[in-house]
């Protein structure tokens, strides 16, 4: 494979990622910091034509690097390092290999799979991987919940420890399904502790005026 083809095919596997399971995915994050970890960030800089700069964890665009003359130039000095990405993306195996795992998901509880299902599971599993260890402090630290209640929670949880990407799945929608019948409970309590704290402010406040400046 030469030069430019090499840049063509790093290139179509981002895209390809990018486009099945949208940017909020491991897959893509996978994706992307494969070419992170082997090109310096300031020659990344120099050389992309999209999708390296954006807002948060939210990329809008696919990652593409510029295959024009001035970027094969920076670029012909990292041919090696180009290879190790090519390396590391045939690993990981194309967007629609990666999309097995979600076909065999969606098709183990009856749905139809999709481009659309197959990245709402992607990006779902995002989500929950980020917010997993909040979303179990909520449980835990919730008072309407007994101890036997959070006990099972908690074995749930256990189990993600060495769960595969099938069996990760699986116990998402096994402890999203018991986060949300809670959700409303924590949002009750989360909102009863802030009228408490404003009242405390407010008292605090209260104590701390010099009678003086009321007169």
């Amino acid at each position: 494979m030469n030069f430019k083809s090499t840049i063509s095919a790093i290139n179509k596997h981002l895209k390809e990622t990018f486009d099945l399971f949208g940017g909020q995915s491991e897959e893509y994050a996978r994706a992307l910091n494969q070419v992170r970890d082997n090109l310096p960030d300031e020659v990344l800089q120099q050389t992309q034509r999209q999708g390296l700069n954006y807002a948060y964890d939210m990329p809008s665009k696919p990652l593409q690097i510029s295959s024009g003359k001035q970027a094969q130039n920076i670029l012909s000095n990292f041919e090696n390092d180009l290879q190790q990405i090519r390396t590391e993306q045939k690993e990981t195996g194309s967007a629609l290999m990666q999309a097995q795992k979600y076909i065999n998901d969606l098709k183990s509880i009856g749905k139809q799979f999709s481009r659309k299902a197959i990245r709402e599971q992607a990006s779902g599993i995002y989500y929950f991987r980020n917010n997993v260890n909040d979303w179990y402090n909520d449980i835990n630290n919730l008072v309407g919940l007994s101890e036997e209640e959070k006990s099972a929670i908690k074995a749930d949880y256990s189990e993600l420890n060495g769960a595969d990407d099938y069996e990760y799945a699986v116990l998402r929608r096994k402890i999203t399904e018991k986060y949300n019948k809670v959700k409303p409970l924590i949002e009750d309590e989360k909102d009863l502790k802030q009228v408490e704290n404003a009242a405390a402010e407010t008292i605090e406040t209260g104590l701390n005026i010099d009678p003086l400046t009321l007169i």
